[in-house]
């Protein structure tokens, strides 16, 4: 059962005090630099999987260590954990789909769309753990 602590807490605007600001800035980078590694290197490196991998593993690695940096551990940090990693295994299957027999190119554009909503969802969360400081 929520406590009424809880709700007001989760339902209350945070503005960034200075100590945070940094924080959100630096996930919110990693996030915008895991999306530009699907959008200009997925589908250009076609006929590349062994790069496409290496690129979307390190963009991954960088914004989950940026939450995991920033964010105070939380169940939203947790959540936002699983978000990088589900972005992540669509951004891969967006690369085996593209490399395969046959590759559609709908289902290769829906998977690069569920990794980018994924990233942006894992942002989400980790902001909302450090705005809700955890709790």
């Amino acid at each position: 059962m929520l406590t009424t602590e809880q709700i007001d807490n989760w339902m209350t605007y945070h503005p960034p005090t200075e100590e945070q600001a940094p924080k959100y800035a630096d996930i919110r980078r990693a996030e915008k630099a895991f999306r530009d590694a699907l959008l200009y290197n997925v589908i250009p490196n076609a006929g590349k999987p062994v790069e496409c991998f290496a690129t979307i593993t390190d963009a991954a690695r960088d914004l989950l260590t940026s939450i995991d940096r920033n964010a105070p551990d939380s169940a939203d940090k947790s959540a936002a954990i699983r978000c990088v990693r589900l972005a992540r295994n669509a951004a891969n299957e967006a690369v085996m789909t593209l490399n395969g027999d046959g590759a559609m190119e709908e289902m290769v554009s829906m998977l690069i769309q569920t990794a980018i909503a994924e990233a942006i969802k894992a942002r989400w969360q980790a902001c909302s753990a450090i705005a809700c400081d955890g709790k």
